[in-house]
């Protein structure tokens, strides 16, 4: 009888224990539950972030892409475009790797260098060497190659300062250019197609046998990322002066080595006077900056 009443004393306290019990359990599964769906989209968020990143390296990547290309160069089977991998040294920002190494030949063994064009401007050169495709940025002092300067086409070769501007040397003495005149590459040396633009001349220095002229250059090479690489010029420019043609390749070929190449590749020409060959019908459109 007293056994009895007992339990039925106590049978409310158990009842309110067990109802506080299992709240608790359902509260510590739910605690849990949670914890677990909170880890879950947290996964899920950091997956779609980097998603989302990637999405907008390549969004990046094709603007700049479609902002660097030129289709009248995409059409021409002896230019390829090409992007920069990564620059050669950290302390250079000068030289870089670039793609499409395996599509050249070994500058080594054919002394062959190829122009860099980026946005219709004179960016650099590059070279093949122990199978890596190096590319040479106008700020490198090795970046050299013809050019023309002024409306009388006057011949010179550039050489980089390490910096955004250039040096044109080897300028004939005589010759009448002037501060304010165009600079463009004049695809003697078979780097670069001719009249591709360069810079714009802002000082000129006598020297004993020729002139340098100092150049502010067109193309930003400080985020160098794509280029159209010239793999081979299949056609010499005209000059609008009259100029003996073996002067003009002793003078390109005396002043650095690595033009000996385009004497293998001149047109031969028995009347060896004064130059006159056909204009090229693919020549770059001269791209228009302010003075």
């Amino acid at each position: 009888m007293v056994h009895s009443l007992y339990l039925k004393a106590t049978l409310p306290i158990k009842r309110v224990y067990s109802n506080v019990t299992d709240a608790f359990s359902r509260k510590y599964e739910q605690y849990f539950d949670q914890a677990d769906k909170i880890a879950e989209l947290k996964n899920n968020n950091d997956k779609l972030q980097k998603y989302i990143y990637g999405q907008k390296m390549q969004l990046d990547q094709m603007k700049e892409f479609k902002k660097s290309q030129n289709p009248q160069l995409d059409f021409d089977k002896n230019i390829i475009r090409v992007k920069t991998i990564s620059y050669k040294n950290m302390n250079n920002f000068s030289v870089v790797y670039l793609t499409k190494a395996n599509e050249l030949a070994n500058s080594d063994t054919t002394g062959k260098f190829y122009g860099l064009i980026s946005k219709n401007l004179a960016a650099g050169i590059a070279v093949k060497r122990d199978g890596l495709l190096e590319g040479i940025l106008l700020s490198d002092p090795s970046c050299q190659f013809s050019v023309f300067v002024g409306e009388g086409r006057t011949p010179g070769i550039t050489r980089g300062s390490f910096g955004k501007q250039m040096e044109v040397n080897f300028i004939p003495k005589w010759s009448k250019i002037k501060v304010g005149d165009k600079v463009v590459t004049s695809g003697l040396d078979k780097i670069f197609i001719p009249n591709v633009p360069v810079g714009k001349v802002v000082k000129i220095d006598t020297k004993s046998a020729y002139k340098t002229a100092i150049i502010d250059v067109y193309a930003n090479v400080s985020d160098p990322t794509y280029f159209y690489l010239v793999k081979h010029v299949s056609y010499i420019p005209t000059l609008t002066m009259e100029y003996n043609r073996t002067k003009i390749l002793k003078e390109l070929n005396s002043s650095i080595g690595i033009h000996s190449a385009f004497e293998q590749n001149k047109t031969k020409d028995k009347n060896d006077t004064n130059i006159s060959v056909i204009v090229p019908v693919h020549i770059i459109p001269p791209v228009a900056h302010g003075d």
